[in-house]
């Protein structure tokens, strides 16, 4: 094991993890009843978030409403499983994130039938400061002597690794639809929506290690090695997405919903500025750096070896075209008490993302299928319970064995349940949304070995709906 690959082993991948959760379809539950039902609400649609569900289901609206709903506390942990000697390495994120604000106008008025509604919300949101540090970490000895026959190598000690990550990211969604009801039982609808990716990332890492070296006769010499990355990440889109549906009423307790969401990006853009840098010195060479640089006096050692790469590579097609979206759902009244829905979307395959130097085609993903159910229960005539389930599955590809570079690959499950409180020209709710994920990850740079990953992430929600 050569000192280069000791110290990939104790350096945290950079560029691999950058990436704002674009591979996930189910971050966040939109809407004030469908949160509840764990976004199970393709079959109902009948408020203002029928924007993003079914437009045609605002057609069979009661009444006109202004309806939101807030993610009131975000946060999100991510544990690597044995990332660095068989130390767990965690990531966290959070926020406070605006989901949903929409409102829905029936328009008999002019056209019988006719009903306008509008929605701003946000479908991916996450700010995070992390700020890691570890310290003298036994890395083990390198397997081969200098030369045959000779002594044992001295272990790597990680003496001191720093990794700062900050994110912040957001996907914008602003929605006006038009639904129209052809038949007493079955209605149309129509949308656009706006698109705004906006996701800026930050990091820097640093890793010092000790251990020995081979030198020209075969003899070990004492060797530091201080290595520095600094890299900054930035992309920007901006898309269209029409939007076709159906809503049918096919029984007096069942109903039907379907959706087609397609998508062109107007414009986008990614931009890397990656820094690193590698130093080699002596124990005591780097010892006199180390005092220096706490005195604030500085040092020059003249015997140092520095390497360093940099690299700002740009693309204007990274992200390829948007997935095309198919979603179909049920909803079954079963009295006026008692409702269950279920849902299932497919999210095609995006595999136009442009190569960009150093990361890869970083945005390609596979198609998915992701399912969701939910109850409404009314305990009382103005106390309703929502509870429902929902999978968050993975667009990258699975982590395979003997491979470098791989990016992570977590399934999530999750659930969801929320109170409300009816009145007859209002309603209040609040909630909880909580999803649970594992899978595989690649957290070393330049590494075949996989991690295993856990993840929790949970919402804390309230909406608030009024009917004009």
């Amino acid at each position: 094991m050569n000192i280069r690959s000791v110290f990939w082993i104790a350096f945290l991948g950079c560029a691999s993890s950058l990436y704002a959760d674009q591979f996930h379809y189910r971050n966040f539950l939109i809407g004030d009843r469908a949160i509840g039902l764990g976004g199970a609400y393709t079959g109902i649609s009948d408020d203002s978030s029928g924007v993003f569900y079914n437009p045609a289901g605002t057609a069979f609206a009661l009444s006109n409403d202004v309806s939101g709903s807030a993610n009131a506390l975000y946060q999100s942990k991510v544990v690597y499983k044995k990332t660095i000697a068989n130390k767990d390495f965690t990531e966290n994120a959070g926020g406070s994130i605006p989901s949903f604000f929409g409102g829905l106008q029936k328009l008999d008025n002019y056209v019988q039938g006719l009903v306008f509604a509008f929605g701003i919300y946000f479908d991916n949101n996450l700010l995070q400061d992390q700020n890691t540090p570890i310290n003298n970490i036994n890395l083990g000895a390198p397997s081969t002597p200098c030369s045959a026959g000779g002594p044992a190598r001295s272990p790597v000690i990680l003496e001191r690794f720093h990794r700062t990550a900050n994110q912040r990211s957001s996907t914008m969604n602003i929605s006006g639809s038009l639904a129209y009801r052809i038949l007493p039982r079955l209605a149309i609808g129509i949308a656009l929506n706006y698109i705004n990716v906006d996701e800026l990332v930050q990091e820097y890492q640093d890793a010092l290690t000790s251990s020995d070296a081979c030198d020209a006769n075969g003899n070990t010499i004492p060797l530091s090695t201080l290595k520095l990355q600094n890299v900054r990440q930035h992309l920007v889109g901006y898309a269209l997405q029409p939007i076709l549906s159906l809503q049918a009423i096919l029984t007096d307790r069942l109903s039907w919903g379907l959706t087609f969401k397609w998508a062109h990006y107007v414009s986008q853009k990614f931009e890397l500025d990656s820094e690193f840098r590698a130093i080699q010195n002596s124990p005591a060479d780097q010892s006199a750096i180390d005092n220096a640089a706490k005195s604030g006096t500085g040092a020059l050692i003249s015997n140092a070896t520095v390497s360093e790469v940099n690299a700002s590579p740009r693309n204007s097609n990274p992200l390829g075209s948007p997935p095309l979206q198919i979603g179909t759902g049920f909803a079954y009244f079963y009295s006026t008490r008692l409702l269950f829905s279920l849902d299932a979307t497919y999210y095609g395959a995006v595999n136009n993302a442009a190569n960009i130097e150093q990361v890869g085609k970083a945005y390609q993903k596979n198609a998915v299928i992701n399912y969701a159910a939910g109850v409404e229960y009314y305990v009382l005539p103005s106390l309703p319970i929502r509870v429902g389930a929902f999978t968050n599955y993975d667009a990258r590809p699975k982590v395979k064995s003997n491979e470098t570079g791989q990016r992570d690959h977590i399934d999530y499950y999750g659930e969801s349940i929320f109170l409300a409180w009816v009145q007859p020209n209002s309603q209040l709710g609040v909630g909880v949304v909580l999803q649970q994920g594992s899978g595989d990850a690649q957290k070393l740079a330049g590494s075949s070995v996989i991690q295993k990953v856990s993840a929790t992430n949970y919402t804390f929600a309230f909406s608030a709906t009024h009917s004009l």
